[in-house]
This record gives C-alpha cells, sequence and structure tokens, in this order.
C-alpha cells in the first residue's frame, strides 16, 4: 500500500508541476521574441574592461548584441608606516650602516619590481601603463644609485645620512607605492566610465529607440540611460581629482599630509565604485536578464504552491485508504 500511495503521489507531483513549467515556458519564449524588438544586453564582462585588485561578479551572458561590462574591483591597501630604525640614527659602526643600507635598497627594489609587473600584467591603457612604469623605473634608478654611493662609502655620519634617506627622500611603502595603487584602481574605474559612455550606452541607446519606434514602452530604460549619462561624468571629474591629489604628495608630506590625503583618496575610491555599481546595476537591471529572474522566482513560487497542493491530497488519499 505505502508503494502505491508513493507512485500515486509522484504522479500527481508531475502532473500539477507540468501545466506550470509549460506556462513558463511559453512566457519564457514570448520574452525572447519580444526582446528582439527591445534592449538585447549582455551583463558579462568585456574584454575592454579594467581588471585590479579584487575580482568583479561573474558576469551572465544574456545575448551577443551589447556588453554591460562588470565593474573593476578598486580596494587599495591603506599605507604603511615607515620610520628611520633607531639604531640607524645612533650606531658608531659603519660596517652595519653599510649592510643595512644594502638591505633596506634590496627589498625596495624586489618591491618596486613586483608592482611593475603587476601594472604590467594589468588591463590599464598603454599610456596608463607607461606613465605609472616610467615612475617606478625613476625611483627604481634612483635607488639602485645610492645603492652603490653606500657601498662605497668610507666615512661614518656620510653612509649614516645616506642610509636615512632611504626613508626620507623616498618613502616608497608609505608614500609611493600607496600612490601608484591609488592610481592604478583611479584609471581602472575611469576606463570603466568611458567604456560605458562611449560604447555600451550608445548601443543601448539605439535599441531603446529603436524599441520606441516599435512602440514599445521604453520609460524606465530611458530614465536608466538619461541617469547614467548625467552622473558619470561628475564620477569622471572626481575621479581626476583624486589622483591629482595622490600625485601632488611627495616623501616629505610623510606622515603629516600623506596618511590623511591617502585615507581620503581610498574612501573616495570606494565611494566612486560604489556609486558606478549602482549606475551599472540600473542599466542592466532593465534587460531580459531581470525578467528571467522574475520569471524564475515566479516559477519556484508556483511549483511550492503544487506541492503543498499534493500534500493535501496524498493526505485525503492515506485518510480514504484507512478507512
Amino acid at each position: 500500500m505505502k508503494k502505491l500511495l508513493f507512485s500515486f503521489a509522484v504522479c500527481l507531483l508531475a502532473l500539477t508541476a507540468l501545466p506550470v513549467f509549460a506556462q513558463e515556458a511559453s512566457t519564457s519564449s514570448s520574452t525572447s521574441a519580444d526582446n528582439s524588438t527591445s534592449t538585447s544586453i549582455d551583463a558579462g564582462a568585456s574584454t575592454n574592461t579594467p581588471e585590479i585588485l579584487i575580482a568583479p561578479a561573474p558576469a551572465v551572458d544574456i545575448s551577443s548584441t551589447v556588453i554591460v561590462p562588470a565593474i573593476p574591483a578598486a580596494s587599495v591597501a591603506a599605507p604603511a608606516s615607515e620610520n628611520i630604525l633607531k639604531k640607524i640614527n645612533t650606531t658608531k659602526s659603519i660596517s652595519y650602516l653599510l649592510s643595512k643600507g644594502q638591505a633596506l635598497i634590496k627589498v625596495r627594489l624586489n618591491s618596486l619590481k613586483a608592482l611593475e609587473k603587476k601594472i604590467n600584467a594589468g588591463k590599464l591603457s598603454a599610456d596608463q601603463k607607461a606613465t605609472t612604469t616610467a615612475k617606478i623605473d625613476d625611483l627604481t634608478g634612483k635607488l639602485t644609485n645610492l645603492s652603490a654611493q653606500i657601498k662605497a662609502g668610507t666615512d661614518l655620519e656620510t653612509v649614516r645620512a645616506q642610509v636615512q634617506s632611504i626613508y626620507a627622500d623616498y618613502r616608497v611603502y608609505a608614500v609611493f607605492i600607496p600612490q601608484i595603487n591609488s592610481d592604478s584602481a583611479l584609471y581602472a574605474l575611469s576606463n570603466q566610465i568611458d567604456a560605458l559612455l562611449n560604447d555600451t550606452i550608445v548601443k543601448i541607446q539605439a535599441q531603446v529607440d529603436a524599441a520606441k519606434a516599435k512602440g514599445q514602452d521604453t520609460t524606465a530604460k530611458q530614465a536608466a540611460l538619461d541617469n547614467a549619462n548625467a552622473k558619470l561624468p561628475v564620477l569622471k571629474t572626481q575621479i581626476q581629482a583624486l589622483i591629482d591629489k595622490t600625485d601632488a604628495l611627495t616623501p616629505a608630506d610623510y606622515p603629516t599630509s600623506s596618511k590623511p590625503v591617502l585615507t581620503e583618496v581610498r574612501s573616495g575610491i570606494k565611494d566612486v565604485r560604489g556609486q558606478l555599481v549602482s549606475l551599472r546595476n540600473s542599466i542592466k537591471n532593465q534587460t531580459i536578464f531581470a525578467k528571467v529572474k522574475a520569471a524564475v522566482k515566479n516559477l519556484v513560487k508556483n511549483v511550492k504552491a503544487g506541492i503543498v497542493k499534493l500534500r493535501h491530497t496524498v493526505k485525503k488519499v492515506k485518510t480514504a485508504v484507512a478507512k
């Protein structure tokens, strides 16, 4: 009897869910047909989309017509403290200073090499990479020359001053590397804005215009595009202001000015990216992707309702069999 009831329940569930799936399939097919005359958008990442530091959310391929690229991550680590070791200021051993100076420069050169490798492997523009790596190469050359001077040193106080200058004149970890990382993040966001304004939105606008000409309601899509067109240039201006603040810093600004400025820039990067994600989503949410999500949600709701109904039916059958 239990086997009979189980078989009956399975059959009833299939019969209950079948109309729901058929309805949703019909709706999905209709949506696909409608989409041929409305905005067709791909939420996947463009091959031109810059990517740095932290990964963006996975892209969803909706069609091959228009791409709404994922927003690049833009997380910048807090700058390090970089204070001169007390022993460098007090030691009477020139051999200690010679050894310590070489070691301090070596670790910085390795960090700069890794930084340049990361920049070159990233997806900034050729000009942005050239500008950034030129700064790294310049500092690398200066530290290499300083290393040679220290190595050839014979006077205690002269060598001491040279080792102290590794901190005071360069601030590799407290100022320079945070500058480069901030600029890279800001460049990536700026590139994303250019991609949206000059490519994505232009293509979507053409599709919206075509849909409107065919009598479709494009109010929501047009509002999203108008909002993006108004706000993206403002974000572009904010980005340039942050770049200018970062680039204006010098080793002499450490720590009084450099720390608050770099903190402000980090906060600004987070804010700009948040606004950019919001604008990107406002465009993406007007696409067929949002409709598909709604259809799936409705499908799940209907299936759950069917299961509840099935349980009640099985319960009635059990009661009837028991009698």
